[in-house]
């Protein structure tokens, strides 16, 4: 058995890791910092995640898979479920995102907070399944492997799993290291058509005669649901293909995004798009150094006033 992983496969875990949590991060800092954006659209996007993605969508699909006739049909075609499952998907993450949007963003106009909504959307999934499970945990594990070797490192999992836990190690570090990089392509693949989705629905609900786009919004949206569905299922028989895919439809939706918020002009403001700037002492008027100079001046004039 191999007793060591190779220094590109855990480059490839480095990058899942700088892309899991180095990615969402940055996007916010850049985003924080160009156009002085609260923070609380990111928990917003984030609580729309939740929400639609975490909550509603499980619901949903576990509640039709939970009927045995609707289960076993599914089971038999595929490709029927992945069309449902893609129509559910995009239903629920744009009506979630819509409602978010409507009611908890009522004082948030500037287009660009659908930016940072977009990537609060993702934050928790993509620092999760990205920069967690497939980057810093595997390179937890690779680092116990190559200071211990495999078989010392085995003999500290549960002994009653060991071959399992062997097959699954040897498959880690066999594993193509394209196919480890492409695991964080999907992810920012997905973290881009979540902003793009994400500018499309704000778009729908903050701008008269915009209402079609929450329709383009929730095609994407199907579609990527139904391209999701099909992978996991096989149909979409390698993560490559599935990149590829995933690429072409993120292209689509960030050159429709692009266009469509390049060209909104809407100068309106809320009360929550304005942030207030530090006062800075020096442009005020007198600085804090010269005050203090100011006043030493005054104390040593009275005190040689006090000695005539």
């Amino acid at each position: 058995m191999q007793q060591s992983f190779s220094s590109p496969v855990i480059a490839g875990m480095v990058f899942n890791t700088i892309v899991g949590i180095g990615l969402p991060f940055v996007l916010v800092l850049l985003l924080r910092k160009k156009y002085k954006l609260r923070l609380g659209v990111l928990f917003i996007g984030a609580s729309a995640y939740i929400l639609a993605d975490m909550f509603a969508l499980s619901l949903v699909n576990t509640g039709i898979l939970s009927i045995p006739a609707l289960a076993e049909f599914f089971e038999a075609n595929t490709a029927v479920y992945a069309f449902v499952y893609g129509i559910i998907y995009g239903l629920i993450q744009v009506g979630g995102y819509y409602l978010i949007m409507r009611y908890m963003m009522k004082e948030f106009y500037r287009k660009e907070n659908s930016l940072l909504f977009g990537v609060g959307v993702r934050i928790i999934d993509t620092v999760m399944a990205y920069g967690i499970n497939s980057g810093f945990s595997l390179i937890m594990v690779a680092w116990a492997v190559n200071a211990r070797g495999a078989d010392a490192y085995l003999q500290t999992l549960d002994p009653e799993y060991m071959e399992e836990n062997r097959a699954i190690l040897e498959n880690m570090m066999q594993m193509p290291v394209a196919e480890i990089v492409l695991v964080g392509t999907a992810g920012i693949f997905m973290m881009l058509l979540s902003i793009a989705v994400s500018v499309l629905v704000f778009q729908g609900v903050k701008r008269e005669g915009k209402i079609h786009l929450l329709a383009v919004a929730a095609a994407l949206s199907v579609l990527n649901g139904f391209m999701l569905a099909l992978y996991n299922d096989g149909t979409i028989p390698d993560v490559a293909l599935y990149v590829l895919l995933m690429g072409l439809l993120t292209l689509v939706s960030c050159a429709l995004a692009f266009i469509i918020y390049r060209n909104d002009k809407d100068e309106k403001r809320g009360k929550n798009d304005f942030i207030a700037e530090p006062v800075n002492s020096a442009s005020a008027g007198t600085s804090m150094h010269d005050k203090i100079a100011r006043v030493s001046q005054i104390n040593g004039r009275n005190g040689d006033s006090a000695k005539k």
